[in-house]
């Protein structure tokens, strides 16, 4: 009886225990929220604090600067450590207030924050250091004057230059004074990251960049599966844009560097990293139209940075969107500073108080700058929508939509009737059309789609070189990435796998050999010396196209969806307001549907934008008898039998000859033996 109640007595303490444990560990919603609230302005402290000493770094690269960034960015993630860990007496898995599950799951994703301070001190500096070499990288020109620096330099010759050698020059020396200096640390860097991920408890940092587009129910394997699908979806049309493109160039731009077959050497397509190839716009479209681009026009009125950020300012204030702030126009960076060396790579930047919100951008007077402070701008715009947020939700629903919604408006603000109103391009609309005559000797292009003038056609041309073939180059630096961080591919390969995936997705090859023991081509890109991840790129590039739709709807308007211009409507502005204000309170699915009614990443809006750009290049390759792509068949040319059969028809003939001349040979033997004989015998007789 003793021994039973003693039993009763223990499974009725370790109900208890367990029952208050619960308690404790689950608390009370509100305490949660409570919590939540009381980090905040800490978190705001800090952030504040070491975006403070990472702007001093990327405005003046000093030996001061550096060490005062690397150690603010030590001191924040460790504060970040620690609000974490106090997070974690709430069992917040099991709340049933989604929005406070949600901004605890967001706490949780530490990043790099996890590491101990010694091997986080180490990591910073080594992405610092990577980030220095790029930033003040110059190269030689042909004189062994290594004063060329990236920006406005060598973005300019690789942009307009139609130089094969110049370019092949200027590529080279990139590389061999960025990536091959970050060999060794990018290896390290592999090492603390992937620590960081699995004292996160992912597999690898990969896996841990990936966490930012999962929800429940949706898992990595998921999301990778969706990315695929994207870019399979999108292929076909790289492939015909491609196909044409290389075919404009070996026939006429590069004859004696350039074939109809294989791939494409990656130096020779208006950007240094083949990334975007908007700038051989006007040299590969097909019939003599004007330019829709509009760096000529800006460069010929004069138009200067500070313009073209007021212009992109009122093109948010149309929206009814708000003004940018004092500070932003006291302290953002325009021009590339004369008196310092910075980190020219275009940011926008959140300094989490005091309306303080600033821009980054070297503008040089150039359509690609145009568009990329529009985009910045964008940017801004959701900073301030959500800065009434906590800190844990002052972000996009993923990454991606940061990306998508500068791309949305890239969309409407480099259409041609928006740049004409900007006096950008040619303001006589039938001028600009021009006459249908192609531009090329020897092509035979296909008639226009109905409904489609030369300028539309250019434009969409213009718009996919920019768009279409950036695509395949995200989800080719992402491959690469995930490999890296997986251990599929190892420091003795990055290269070797960088370029087996540049061509496998992308159709490019280097124009140069390469040498895995020395060349790291993957860390000539920004991104990856300073360890930014890329998936959001990849990412925004659809959903860009899916928000750009359904702004395009609510403003009503007509026609083709490239031919829309939502500029100046209200309704669209408050769309806007809408979807900056919100933050990251839900998951993104739920911000999509509400947005345009689907809740996937689809690729379809993106398709029906290039839809009469396909349908032409479909028929212009199918003309000219091309090979699509640069792989299987389309390798190589088919292999020249003119040859062989000229040979085999000269073996012949003289088999023939050497046939006949053996019989004539023999008969004329018989003919002498014969008229022997007869001799012999007479004079037997």
């Amino acid at each position: 009886m003793a021994k039973r109640q003693g039993i009763e007595l223990f499974v009725l303490l370790v109900v208890l225990f367990a029952s208050v444990t619960c308690d404790f560990l689950a608390g009370d919603e509100d305490d949660a929220a409570k919590f939540l609230d009381g980090i905040n302005a800490g978190y705001v402290e800090q952030a504040n604090m070491q975006q403070k000493l990472h702007w001093n770094y990327e405005t003046d690269i000093t030996v001061e600067n550096t060490h005062a960034k690397i150690n603010g960015e030590v001191s924040f993630q460790n504060f970040q450590a620690t609000e974490r860990n106090a997070s974690q007496v709430y069992d917040w898995q099991n709340f049933t207030n989604e929005s406070i599950k949600r901004e605890f799951q967001l706490l949780n994703l530490l990043g790099d924050a996890a590491l101990e301070e010694d091997k986080l001190k180490q990591l910073d500096t080594l992405i610092t250091g990577m980030e220095t070499v790029y930033s003040t990288a110059k190269v030689c020109n042909n004189t062994d004057t290594c004063t060329i620096e990236l920006y406005p330099d060598i973005i300019h010759v690789m942009a307009t230059s139609e130089n094969y050698e110049e370019l092949k020059t200027m590529w080279k020396e990139w590389r061999d004074k960025t990536g091959k200096m970050m060999l060794s640390d990018y290896t390290r860097l592999v090492g603390l990251v992937n620590e960081a991920a699995a004292s996160n408890g992912f597999a690898d940092a990969g896996s841990a960049v990936n966490a930012h587009y999962l929800y429940d129910g949706y898992t990595e394997m998921d999301f990778k599966e969706d990315l695929e699908k994207l870019y399979d979806a999108v292929q076909p049309l790289y492939r015909e844009l491609f196909t044409y493109v290389r075919r404009i160039m070996a026939n006429h731009l590069y004859s004696d560097n350039v074939n109809r077959y294989g791939a494409l050497p990656a130096h020779i397509l208006g950007n240094l990293w083949a990334g975007s190839w908007g700038n051989v716009a006007d040299r590969v479209r097909p019939f003599d139209v004007a330019s829709i681009r509009a760096t000529g026009g800006m460069v010929k009125k004069g138009v200067t940075a500070d313009e073209i950020f007021t212009v992109s300012e009122s093109f948010f204030t149309e929206l009814t969107l708000d003004p940018m702030t004092q500070t932003f126009k006291d302290k953002s960076v325009k021009t590339k500073p004369t008196d310092s060396v910075a980190v020219c790579e275009a940011s926008a930047e959140d300094f989490y108080q005091d309306d303080d919100y600033r821009m980054k951008v070297c503008t040089a007077i150039t359509h690609e700058d145009l568009v990329s402070v529009h985009q910045k701008m964008s940017q801004i715009q959701y900073f301030m929508g959500y800065s009434n947020q906590r800190w844990t939700l002052r972000n996009a629903p993923n990454p991606g939509f940061l990306e998508a919604v500068g791309g949305a408006v890239g969309l409407a603000v480099t259409t041609p009737d928006h740049l004409r109103k900007l006096g950008y391009i040619d303001q006589n609309p039938t001028a600009a059309v021009g006459s249908n005559e192609t531009r090329f000797d020897g092509e035979d292009f296909p008639a226009l789609p109905e409904g489609v003038s030369a300028e539309d056609l250019h434009y969409l041309l213009s718009q996919a070189l920019d768009k279409i073939a950036f695509i395949p180059y995200a989800y080719a630096v992402n491959q690469w990435r995930w490999s890296v961080l997986n251990g599929t591919t190892t420091n003795m390969k990055f290269n070797s796998d960088w370029w087996a995936m540049r061509h496998r997705f992308q159709g490019l090859t280097s124009p140069v050999d390469r040498d895995d023991s020395k060349d790291f081509d993957a860390g000539s890109i920004y991104h990856i010396a300073a360890d930014v991840e890329f998936v959001q790129y990849f990412v925004g590039s659809f959903l860009q196209f899916q928000l750009f739709e359904s702004l395009c709807k609510e403003a009503g308007s007509p026609g083709p969806l490239y031919k829309c211009n939502f500029e100046g409507n209200a309704a669209v502005g408050d769309r806007m307001k809408a979807l900056f204000a919100d933050g990251s309170t839900q998951a993104w699915p739920d911000v999509l549907e509400e947005l345009t009614g689907q809740r996937n990443m689809t690729a379809s809006a993106l398709l029906d934008y290039f839809k009469p750009l396909h349908h032409w290049l479909q028929e212009a390759n199918a003309n000219a008898k091309d090979c699509v792509g640069w792989e299987g068949p389309c390798a190589q040319p088919p292999e020249d039998n003119t040859v062989p059969i000229v040979v085999a028809v000269v073996l012949a003939v003289l088999v023939v000859l050497v046939v006949v001349a053996f019989f004539i040979g023999r008969r004329r033997s018989r003919t002498v033996e014969a008229t022997a004989s007869v001799s012999q015998q007479g004079i037997a007789e």
